[in-house]
């Protein structure tokens, strides 16, 4: 696993923590709890990629979401982006002070 810090400066991230947002914008929690990998194996619809559709055309480029990982809290939230550049309005960078991080492709290991 490689973790790693980001640079982000984006305006149009939904919090889909807040209830009152989700209530506002008509999502079920259970849209974003699916078991997404599996209804996509499956070949069903996955709720949470209609949700990521919606949104996005709209203009919304990202949302924070619940963890929904074994043993996460209340407070662990992921950030889920699908639009994003080097610059705002839409800035996410990753943060790598120290070159650490692979330069391409080839520098991860194959899964």
């Amino acid at each position: 696993m490689t973790l790693c810090a980001y640079r982000v400066d984006c305006e149009a991230v939904l919090d889909l923590t807040d209830p009152a947002v989700l209530a506002a914008e008509g999502v079920a929690p259970a849209e974003l709890a699916c078991a997404w990998a599996d209804l996509a194996d499956r070949g069903l619809p996955v709720p949470s990629w209609e949700l990521a559709r919606r949104l996005a055309a709209r203009g919304i480029a990202g949302i924070l979401v619940p963890s929904f990982a074994p043993g996460a809290g209340p407070r662990d939230v992921n950030a889920v982006f699908w639009r994003w550049g080097p610059a705002p309005p839409q800035q996410v960078q990753v943060v790598d002070d120290h070159g650490r991080l692979p330069r391409d492709a080839a520098s991860w290991p194959a899964i």
